[in-house]
């Protein structure tokens, strides 16, 4: 019988020791060994950020609301992009945030180096936007006049 058990503890270990273990994988579903929230943050949770370039008119879509706003769908607008006072090379953006009828929430003309989750306001002096969003860079195209803000997303 000791014999036995001396051969299932030695097959298992040469299991494992000849690479039969399967590696996590990332993007599964599953925090598996090995993987933690900074290394997978879609299977271990933690914060995914990511930038795009918006231009004038163009909504950021799928954005949690909060306050008044908490568990419904808002979106954020460039609605336009203006040279600042000073410096003469700076841009400032209106940003609208905007209800999933399309109703407009608050409206912010701001810098870049800001998040607008602190700056949008709803009727009741509440934040009304709960995903984080960064505002990277505004400016405006030299080739097409066309004004844009590069906004940082975190889910």
């Amino acid at each position: 019988m000791k014999g036995i058990a001396i051969i299932a503890l030695i097959s298992a270990a040469l299991v494992v020791l000849s690479g039969c273990v399967t590696p996590p994988v990332c993007g599964n579903g599953i925090c598996e060994e090995g993987e933690t929230s900074a290394s997978c943050p879609q299977d271990c949770g933690g914060t995914v950020c990511e930038e795009a370039i918006y231009y004038e008119g163009q909504e950021l879509v799928d954005l949690d609301g909060t306050g008044n706003f908490a568990g419904e769908e808002v979106s954020v607008m460039v609605d336009a992009v203006t040279q600042a006072d000073v410096p003469a090379s700076a841009y400032n953006a209106r940003f609208l945030l905007l209800a999933s009828d399309g109703a407009e929430i608050d409206r912010q003309t701001l810098a870049a180096g800001v998040w607008l989750n602190e700056n949008f306001i709803d009727g009741m002096g509440d934040y009304a936007l709960e995903t984080k969003v960064y505002v990277e860079s505004i400016g405006i195209e030299s080739t097409t006049s066309k004004g844009y803000a590069i906004l940082e997303v975190c889910r």
